[in-house]
């Protein structure tokens, strides 16, 4: 799979369209609009901050404990966040 700017790609068909191609255009650009979100920028980023702001409080507890506490902390916040980016936070 690979994301694209799907307003950009509804303008670039409109261009130089005319007659009867403009007809079968307008049943394309409705497929593309009705396709459902693969990637939502904005909702990764809201679920990165979330997650960032649960695991501080938890890092800080886990440093006070010991190193290895810690570096396990951290590792399961990356492994998280790793997930959340996979997700492309569509939920």
């Amino acid at each position: 799979m690979r994301l694209i700017d799907a307003d950009a790609l509804l303008t670039n068909m409109d261009k130089g369209m005319q007659g009867t191609a403009r007809e079968y255009l307008k049943f394309y650009q409705m497929a593309v609009n009705d396709e459902p979100t693969a990637y939502d920028v904005d909702k990764v980023v809201e679920q990165l901050k979330k997650m960032r702001s649960k695991r501080e409080e938890q890092l800080r507890i886990c440093a006070d404990n010991d190193m290895a506490d810690y570096l396990r902390c951290k590792m399961s916040a990356i492994a998280e966040a790793i997930e959340i980016v996979k997700s492309g936070g569509i939920e």
